[in-house]
């Protein structure tokens, strides 16, 4: 197999053709298994992540020949880790937790490290920096001695990415020092430490440095040869020359990132450009080509939906030839209730022939029971064919699930965000001497911001069969941060039973808790002038108990009927099986309690 080192790129284009060049007659499933996946790794560090899933799909039909772990955990992270490179985080997720099944099996440390650190990659692109700093530590703690250096080298540039997200620029520039000295012969590695260094002195304001440590990121991008990785480094050098106001340079960058992204067809990479091209234009002042500029982004995003809508139909004829099969399904299901009615015509007739002879009784009982022998393994070949067709159906609709919830992120996330792109630059663009105009533009842009938030949750249940009760209090405690950061005259605290862990829920009942605990919150910030919020989750035997509390104005429920938010969060518990409860007098807070049975929890 290759090594996936970019450095090696016609080290490996050799490999490669000493393998294609040793195929023949004789060649086991093994040897061209191993040739596709050599190919699909290879364009993959090129940055042709399509044709190397391509590739890796057309070694699928040897791997089920072959009866080799190691070869089967290579083959499912090389394909989660162009998924995820391409955005399709859902098919990343599905692969990457296949691969840990196997490498826990197998017992094998360094694979269980390096599915760790992918994981960790994929929720620092996600967002969710919690998740990424869990598996990062936990990566890097398996490969605390070093080895294998480069999967210690891929978690500490994760690592101290994540660092520098969180802005401790210090410990992001500690490892990457470290990264450097230890990368030093391995370009595809070493180019990641610069990147981050450079992003460092970006955030800083040290633009010069930024600019330097681009540069070198750019040299050894063509050392290596992977054209996605040299256009992103055009693109940050052209975010550096904006800052400094060198539009013309910036122009320069842009135009070769936007050439390289184009002929390797990846259209977010260019609409990413687009924007920064955009940017550029306004700082020049030349809003007439920042809104030409606006409307080659707006085409290229409306590409990309057109695409996403082509493979839900795609999906929906799998829906439709699923339909089919349950039609067959119904057929056989008629032809077995004639079967058995035959048999029962027959066993009569075997009755009275018992009543004439023994000796045509005893043919008659063996003939019977051949009859019974086949009816009955008719109704096995049916209830297996039966499973199977269920099987196969939840794993249709799981499919159908998972490719809405991506339509989800992909289509009405990306117009939610041209919305807001559309509403800025048209704020930026022209004069608005309308305070209310001006005004309705930001509510506009502040209420879609919040409806990306809450399609999140929503892409979050859908593609999650169970609910981990951790990951519920993951979410809202990274929901009451939030909340704490856009409100500092309120205090909030939050407490979940450690018993709780380990408990599961159906997604309809996890995502109606969040929502209830959600608006329960949202409502003692906004309507109640609380000053402190408490969140309280326990449990015992029978049951859940939440209490959400606030020390607010409260009101009288004998006088106040219950609004629709209230009414909304009553409905939910009960729609779940629980029972839910509002306690409140006027000007001694309100408390918000709900209850939910453990032993009608659908888990």
């Amino acid at each position: 197999m290759l090594k996936s080192n970019g450095a090696g790129a016609d080290s490996n284009a050799k490999a490669l053709d000493l393998l294609k060049k040793g195929l023949n007659a004789k060649s086991t499933a093994v040897d061209s298994f191993k040739y596709a996946v050599s190919f699909g790794i290879h364009k993959s560090t090129k940055g042709a992540y399509s044709e190397a899933l391509q590739q890796l799909e057309s070694a699928k039909e040897n791997l089920k020949r072959i009866d080799n772990d190691t070869l089967q955990t290579d083959w499912l992270m090389w394909t989660a880790i162009c998924h995820k490179s391409r955005g399709d985080y859902s098919l990343a997720f599905r692969y990457v937790f296949q691969a840990l099944k196997k490498y826990e099996k197998m017992g094998f440390s360094q694979g269980i490290a390096r599915v760790y650190g992918t994981l960790g990659q994929i929720y620092l692109q996600k967002e969710d920096l919690l998740s990424a700093e869990k598996y990062l530590l936990k990566a890097k703690a398996v490969l605390k001695d070093k080895k294998p250096l480069e999967r210690y080298l891929f978690t500490t540039h994760h690592l101290a990415n994540f660092y520098g997200m969180q802005g401790k620029i210090d410990k992001a520039l500690a490892l990457d020092r470290e990264g450097l000295q230890l990368a030093e012969d391995i370009p595809h590695l070493k180019v990641t430490f610069l990147d981050n260094k450079a992003n460092c002195m970006l955030y800083t304001g040290k633009l010069d440095s930024a600019a330097h440590y681009f540069r070198e990121c750019l040299k050894v991008d063509f050392q290596v040869g992977n054209q996605k990785q040299i256009a992103d480094s055009y693109s940050n050098l052209a975010v550096v020359a904006l800052y400094k106001k060198e539009l013309s340079q910036a122009k320069k960058y842009i135009d070769s990132s936007m050439n390289l992204l184009q002929s390797a067809s990846n259209k977010f990479n260019v609409a990413k450009s687009l924007q920064i091209l955009i940017e550029i234009h306004k700082a020049e002042g030349d809003f007439k080509k920042a809104l030409e500029v606006t409307e080659v982004y707006d085409k290229s995003y409306r590409e990309m939906i057109n695409e996403r809508k082509e493979d839900a139909l795609a999906a929906y004829h799998i829906l439709y030839e699923t339909g089919k099969k349950e039609d067959a399904l119904s057929k056989q299901r008629l032809q077995l209730a004639e079967s058995k009615a035959a048999s029962n015509r027959k066993t009569a007739v075997i009755v009275i022939l018992l009543l004439v002879a023994a000796l045509m009784a005893i043919i008659g009982f063996l003939f019977y029971k051949q009859q019974r022998l086949k009816v009955l393994q008719k109704e096995k070949e049916f209830q297996l064919k039966e499973a199977l067709a269920v099987v196969e159906t939840q794993n249709k609709l799981q499919e159908q699930r998972l490719e809405i919830s991506r339509d989800l992120h992909d289509n009405i996330g990306a117009q939610l965000t041209f919305i807001i792109s559309s509403v800025d630059t048209t704020r930026s663009s022209f004069e608005i001497n309308d305070t209310s105009l001006d005004t309705k533009l930001q509510d506009i842009s502040a209420f879609t911001k919040s409806t990306i938030l809450e399609l999140r949750d929503t892409i979050w249940a859908m593609n999650s069969n169970v609910i981990k009760f951790e990951d519920l209090r993951v979410r809202l405690l990274n929901f009451i941060e939030k909340a704490q950061s856009n409100v500092s005259d309120v205090s909030f605290g939050f407490e979940v039973d450690n018993e709780l862990k380990a408990l599961t829920l159906s997604s309809v009942v996890g995502m109606n808790v969040y929502r209830t605990i959600q608006e329960a919150v949202n409502n003692a910030i906004k309507h109640a002038k609380a000053s402190e919020v408490n969140v309280l989750v326990n449990s015992d035997d029978a049951a859940i108990k939440v209490i959400v509390s606030d020390n607010g104005i409260g009101f009288n429920q004998e006088v106040q009927n219950f609004g629709s938010g209230l009414y909304n969060m009553e409905k939910r518990i009960e729609e779940i099986g629980g029972s839910f409860q509002i306690i409140s007098q006027s000007e001694n807070g309100t408390r918000v309690q709900f209850r939910l049975y453990k032993n009608l929890l659908n888990t």
